[in-house]
């Protein structure tokens, strides 16, 4: 959780303690994206602007507890970027609305090296995630407002296709998935329990969720899967938490105006079915 959207605040899930990190570069007017986690879970990155003019890519390390700048030179975004670490390396995605030549995903080494000056091609795409197929190579999957787009190779930046992209646990990758599907109508989150079972989350008798979104524009996924993988949990207006069948209403819960997301445990994604061809 970022604090005064400058430093970092963690919270140990077991032990309850509060860590405070400084952020590296102590500058008033800071606007700082959401952070995202390594894939080892050791280190933590996030980007910072501020009214110097300065956009930074940092990056916190637990075992050393420090904290550096990684990249000095990121274009300005607005809104937030986004960034997500994966295994092919950390993309920051940059949204400039008076540019078009601004919208970039430039892809960086965990030690600041540029690897890929765009991902996104300067066209506009919501939200990004990276993802996996069956030999565990990883793409960088695009997403409009609310459904599936394409994939990149960010090795190559050829863009393929794919059926979907399903969300899982990686504590529990024989459990529930969550896709989405799109028709003409309407944008769904497809459930999909072991036995086979599917349903989507708007058709729970529930008033609440009969609108359901899987996703908020230029916010975190609504929608997170236990790390017992037989549960999920939702984010609509109030919490919600599916098990065995029956979604039950969070108490005591956040005002909806405040929220903007929901984690329940680490996600992951990969590609539903085959890889299809190249596109175009």
């Amino acid at each position: 959780r970022l604090q005064d959207d400058s430093d970092l605040r963690l919270c140990n899930l077991y032990t309850r303690e509060i860590i405070d990190i400084p952020a590296p570069v102590e500058r008033d007017g800071a606007f700082a994206s959401y952070p995202a986690w390594s894939p080892d879970g050791q280190q933590i990155t996030w980007s910072a602007s501020y009214e110097t003019g300065e956009h930074v890519l940092i990056t916190y390390d637990l075992a050393s507890n420090e904290s550096r700048v990684l990249v000095d030179d990121l274009l300005p975004s607005y809104p937030r970027p986004q960034v997500l670490w994966g295994e092919s390396g950390i993309v920051v995605v940059i949204e400039n609305r008076s540019d078009e030549e601004g919208r970039v995903a430039p892809l960086y080494s965990p030690t600041g090296e540029l690897l890929a000056d765009d991902l996104s091609n300067h066209i506009y795409f919501a939200l990004y995630a990276w993802v996996t197929d069956d030999t565990g190579k990883e793409y960088l999957a695009r997403y409009t407002n609310s459904a599936f787009g394409d994939l990149v190779d960010p090795e190559t930046g050829i863009i393929y296709f794919a059926q979907g992209i399903e969300m899982y646990s990686p504590l529990a990758p024989d459990g529930l998935i969550v896709t989405v599907t799109t028709n003409s109508e309407q944008t769904q989150a497809l459930v999909e329990l072991p036995d086979g079972e599917t349903f989507t989350v708007s058709d729970l008798d529930n008033d609440a969720l009969s609108d359901f979104v899987p996703f908020f524009y230029f916010e975190p996924r609504n929608i997170s899967i236990a790390p017992t993988g037989d549960a999920f949990a939702i984010f609509s207006l109030t919490q919600f938490i599916w098990r065995d069948g029956t979604m039950t209403d969070v108490p005591e819960n956040i005002p909806a105006a405040d929220g903007t997301g929901v984690i329940w445990g680490p996600s992951a994604y990969r590609i539903q079915g085959e890889l299809l061809s190249p596109a175009g």
